[in-house]
């Protein structure tokens, strides 16, 4: 069995919210071009053609919250985008797991949201962003949240987001080049990464399990760096990374890809590397980062059980067997 639990949608009753509302944005021209990004029966023939038995659904960037003008419209874009992602994922049992998205901006609000997505819609995790419309998502104010999501049970998704008003230099009034997205979003990723372990959130908040998009970002490919940096002592230097080790990523490197992931195996481990490919995007309807996720899998040469674990089990582990629809059977 292939589980991708890091796949991307847009339910056409949230397009249809957001276009009542006027709302557009720097990667509108992105869900325009992706049909599978909004229509499931044609991910569904994707996901047969390229060997995919199941897809955990979160919704596409942009945040919700980088889209509203207060934190109550962006609690109801996640309201009206969590009951469409429900809706997919009864309409067609055994192929989709749905992952619900709050908004920080009003902490009691996201609480209410992430109840309701896990005990009235049957969604299996809540997806986050690597920042709160500019705060840092280890901002004490959010640990409430985090402490809810303990008791839930339930892990979260960390995706990335950087808008393009974000200038790459203090003195410019926005990013050239594309720059906020090829490698704003990495750094940001890296950076919520490092609050997150470096503010003692992690610690504080020991029941949480965060799903790290595109395999963690630069933090496994700067972990001698930061290991030298934050080590207590000489001979310490693992202790850091120890606690980076807490994240899970997935498998999601792009082409040619399988020295990033080794590296992620290596600081993370075998355990806590989940595959995804960050479909639909990508070329040929979303086909290509399929193909690109799968073939680092196998460069790296894993045992039949390594790959179950990276394949299917890891994921299972943290949204439960039960996830899985009735007509799926066992693993």
């Amino acid at each position: 069995m292939r589980i991708d639990a890091f796949t991307h949608i847009v339910p056409t009753v949230y397009r249809a919210e957001l276009a009542s509302r006027g709302i557009d944005h720097e990667l509108s021209d992105a869900w325009r071009r992706s049909e599978p990004l909004i229509n499931p029966l044609l991910r569904i023939e994707i996901m047969d053609e390229t060997e995919i038995d199941l897809q955990v659904l979160t919704l596409a960037t942009p945040p919700p919250d980088h889209l509203a003008q207060t934190d109550e419209d962006a609690s109801a874009l996640c309201q009206v985008a969590n009951d469409g992602i429900a809706d997919i994922v009864r309409d067609h049992p055994g192929r989709f797991i749905g992952v619900g998205t709050v908004a920080l901006g009003d902490v009691d609000g996201a609480i209410a949201e992430a109840e309701r997505c896990v005990s009235d819609l049957g969604l299996r995790g809540i997806q986050l962003f690597s920042n709160v419309k500019g705060r840092p998502i280890d901002d004490p104010a959010l640990s409430p949240f985090y402490s809810y999501i303990e008791t839930l049970e339930i892990p979260l998704w960390l995706h990335p987001f950087r808008p393009q008003s974000w200038p790459d230099y203090p003195t410019e009034t926005a990013s050239a080049h594309r720059i906020w997205f090829s490698l704003g979003w990495p750094i940001d990723t890296t950076v919520a990464m490092a609050r997150l372990v470096l503010s003692g959130m992690l610690e504080k908040h020991p029941g949480l399990n965060l799903i790290v998009h595109h395999a963690g970002a630069l933090i496994p490919s700067l972990a001698p760096r930061i290991a030298t940096t934050y080590r207590e002592a000489p001979g310490t230097e693992a202790a850091v990374l120890e606690r980076f080790a807490r994240f899970y990523v997935d498998t999601v490197v792009t082409r040619g890809g399988g020295s990033a992931l080794s590296r992620a195996i290596d600081l993370f481990s075998i355990e806590h590397v989940v595959f995804g490919s960050d479909f639909p995007f990508g070329a040929e309807q979303g086909r290509e980062f399929i193909r690109y996720a799968k073939q680092a899998v196998a460069d790296l040469g894993l045992s039949e059980q390594e790959r179950r674990l990276v394949e299917s089990e890891n994921i299972l582990s943290l949204i439960g067997p039960r996830s899985l629809p009735p007509d799926v059977g066992s693993l």
